[in-house]
């Protein structure tokens, strides 16, 4: 979705992550406002909880974690541009290598995450490997959000129907079309369906040198 509301709970906090506007804002859920940041940190000390934005890095593949206190400590609002999560403009507290370090495992301190909008997104597809330097994924029809958040190149579609429900060409990403079904059922000899394939795993070898591939 592009628009995500979460409640922290035990706390007075609720989150809005806009996709669309491409921002994440703090509201005080009393007063439905935005929150000072003075008075997050102030919460902060008192109840000894650190809040961290998950986020998806569409180069790299990898979540990092941002402390809110991070995020918002030289703002006069609440408010959080997704560019600065994705340009790791501020650095993050840890990323997924280290998420079980210290960082999260402390006694000391109660920790809540918010999971990035793209890990429920996620689990339709399948990481498959990283192959000339470019990540191949699994699964099924490729969304808007999936070729954008991930930074997709190319996608094979395996049912041999273009997918209307995302403007490739907008997005920057190549379809390719393969009829399974008509190569497994079809009255070509396994010579010649061979071929095919052989020829389609050197297109999709050629692509992963380019950019990440979907199929």
């Amino acid at each position: 979705p592009s628009r995500n509301i979460l409640y922290i709970p035990k706390t007075h906090f609720k989150f809005e992550i806009n996709l669309s506007k491409k921002q994440i804002y703090i509201y005080n859920t009393l007063s439905e406002k935005l929150m000072k940041p003075s008075k997050i940190l102030e919460y902060q000390k008192k109840s000894k909880l650190n809040i961290f934005i998950e986020w998806h890095n569409g180069s790299t593949g990898e979540y990092h974690y941002f402390n809110i206190i991070n995020l918002v400590s030289n703002k006069s609002e609440s408010i959080i541009n997704i560019s600065e999560l994705e340009s790791l403009k501020i650095e993050s507290s840890f990323n997924e290598k280290n998420v079980v370090a210290k960082n999260i495992n402390n006694d000391k301190l109660k920790n809540i995450i918010i999971y990035s909008p793209l890990k429920l997104l996620m689990k339709r597809f399948t990481i498959m490997g990283n192959y000339n330097k470019h990540v191949l994924y699994l699964g099924s029809y490729p969304t808007t959000e999936f070729v954008e958040q991930c930074n997709i190149k190319y996608t094979i579609n395996c049912t041999g129907r273009s997918n209307k429900n995302v403007d490739y060409k907008k997005l920057g990403c190549q379809e390719i079309l393969f009829d399974c079904a008509s190569w497994k059922y079809g009255s070509d000899k396994w010579p010649k369906k061979m071929q095919k394939l052989d020829t389609l795993i050197n297109t999709i070898n050629g692509h992963l040198t380019k950019g990440k591939l979907n199929i």
